[in-house]
């Protein structure tokens, strides 16, 4: 009988462990996704405001056009070289933060999916240089800046999940 009770016992305490331990775990990546929505909207604030910045000068002749007017090819060069910095620490502060639980978390992956899909044009700090040295179609092609709202979209995405 006693036998039986250390038996029983000891199975209560495995499985009170793993309940603890799911708990934490599910705690942990509410924490995980929690920082990652409010680092990416970080970002995403620094983003919006560029674009409203340059988006006027996206239309007709692109200012990375090589031969463009000095001044808006500057200004356009400068956002991109500003928003390239920005999107460099913000990767590395994802990595440094979450590391190998970026992995784990499909959400957070798929975040930070959409944001290296939003920052194409300026996330290769070669090709960021090659601004104003090419023709109108490649310009247009590799250095425009897309609309927030799927970053967007995708943050208040992870948010409804985290309130799940």
């Amino acid at each position: 009988m006693r036998q039986m009770f250390l038996t029983f016992g000891s199975i209560l305490l495995a499985l009170l462990a793993l309940a603890s331990w799911g708990c934490e775990s599910n705690a942990e990546r509410t924490e995980i996704r929690k920082w990652m929505t409010d680092r990416t909207e970080q970002f995403v604030n620094v983003y919006k405001v560029a674009y409203e910045r340059v988006s006027p000068l996206q239309g007709g002749d692109h200012p990375c056009t090589s031969g463009h007017k000095a001044e808006p090819a500057a200004l356009f060069h400068a956002v991109l070289a500003n928003l390239h910095s920005s999107y460099v620490a913000y990767k590395n502060d994802v990595q440094t933060h979450l590391g190998a639980a970026l992995k784990a978390d499909p959400a957070c992956k798929n975040l930070l999916t959409v944001v290296e899909q939003l920052v194409s044009p300026f996330a290769d700090e070669a090709a960021l240089n090659q601004c104003g040295k090419v023709d109108g179609a490649q310009a247009k092609s590799k250095f425009f800046l897309q609309h927030p709202a799927a970053v967007t979209a995708a943050v208040e995405s992870l948010r409804v999940q985290l309130a799940d």
